[in-house]
């Protein structure tokens, strides 16, 4: 069923292109017109307050798609539900012959492991206003996903922005389980023109496993190099797992089971205790910063972290990501939070960035541009 409205959708959008025709006035004139668009990403459902999701303005040529992606990240903690959404959106402006702006746009959502649900609609701005659009609708967690869009022509093309000064990024990463809570390292990472930074962590953790006959510890712990007490160990490459071998009964043990066994103690022979492994356990993270502009004296910028943590028990835990923009002040610190509710707790990553550029006096001191 969801196949075949994706195909009665996608031939609405055919339909909807041949009917928005561009008048012949205009097109005699050949000067570029835009549309000044703001779109809104919301969210809202049963026993949720109205959430803004994001917010991206543009100038579209008339007549030219744009398109806009986004992932999107719902928890109902109520449902102990999760929605993790990709959105994509093909916006394209145009005129018709009665003189008035329309938008034409395509909605495209893939709920995770699920199939694409697409829509379609027109929209006639003959005054402002926001009109709205319905993308998704999650029964699972009791969500909504609406798209709120304003447009207006402009007749001129936007002013060029300036080109961005060298800036420079203060992070701090931290490590939550509940709350116990550390820091993993402190840094900074410079953006020459505007370009986007990137880091990566990587530590591994050595934790001991008790080796099994047949479960799922002995699929990844077989055929590990062993290390004999007493006997010259075998080479090991930085980070490789190992066992050790347990060590045969010592004498005063041995002369132990013997009391035992002359005071009429069971005769059973014990069951041989298993080797203990030493497996090591790798967490990580990725940051990238992209600066997007700089206005009224705030850096709006965008950051991406995708990571795996360990559980107290040196267990990994499964991976997360998150994308998100905000605009800050010269030495405002934000946080970004790569966590999810545990038992003890949230748990995960939470980057602090701290953004500064030449001339902000957001930490006292200008940065400087770097020297040739």
């Amino acid at each position: 069923m969801r196949r075949s409205h994706t195909l009665v959708c996608t031939w609405i959008l055919a339909a909807l292109l041949a009917m928005a025709r561009v008048p012949a006035a205009e097109a005699a004139e050949g000067e570029a017109r835009f549309a000044e668009t703001t779109i809104r990403i919301l969210t809202m459902g049963e026993s949720q307050a109205l959430r803004e999701a994001g917010a991206f303005s543009a100038h579209l040529p008339l007549g030219k798609p744009a398109e806009l992606l986004r992932r999107l990240q719902v928890e109902n903690a109520s449902r102990k539900a999760r929605l993790d959404l990709g959105l994509r959106l093909l916006v394209r402006p145009v005129v018709g012959e009665d003189g008035v702006l329309r938008l034409i746009l395509l909605s495209e959502s893939t709920p995770m492991g699920g199939e694409v649900v697409s829509r379609a609609r027109e929209m006639a701005f003959t005054h402002p206003g926001e009109q709205v659009m319905e993308a998704f609708v999650d029964p699972g967690t009791g969500t909504r996903v609406v798209y709120s869009v304003s447009a207006s022509l402009d007749e001129a093309p936007p002013p060029a922005r300036a080109p961005l000064p060298p800036m420079g990024f203060l992070v701090r990463v931290e490590k939550w389980i509940g709350a116990h809570r550390v820091e993993l390292e402190a840094l900074q990472l410079q953006s020459l023109e505007g370009q986007a930074v990137s880091h990566h962590y990587e530590r591994k953790v050595p934790r001991w496993s008790d080796g099994t006959a047949s479960g799922e510890e002995s699929d990844w712990t077989e055929g590990l190099p062993v290390i004999q007490p007493g006997q010259e160990p075998p080479q090991l490459k930085a980070g490789q797992s190992f066992s050790i071998a347990v060590e045969p009964e010592s004498g005063k043990k041995k002369k132990e089971k013997d009391r035992k066994k002359a005071d009429g103690a069971s005769d059973l022979p014990s069951p041989e205790a298993p080797p203990r492994k030493v497996v090591w356990e790798t967490e990580a993270y990725d940051l990238t910063l992209k600066p997007l502009s700089i206005e009224s004296g705030r850096l709006c910028l965008k950051v991406e972290v995708a990571g795996r943590m360990l559980s107290a028990s040196k267990l990994p835990l499964p991976l997360l990501s998150i994308e998100d923009e905000k605009c800050l002040l010269a030495g405002e610190p934000a946080p970004f939070y790569l966590t999810r509710e545990g038992a003890e707790g949230p748990m995960g990553y939470v980057v602090w960035v701290v953004p500064r550029w030449e001339g902000s006096d957001g930490s006292g001191t200008p940065l400087q541009a770097p020297s040739k």
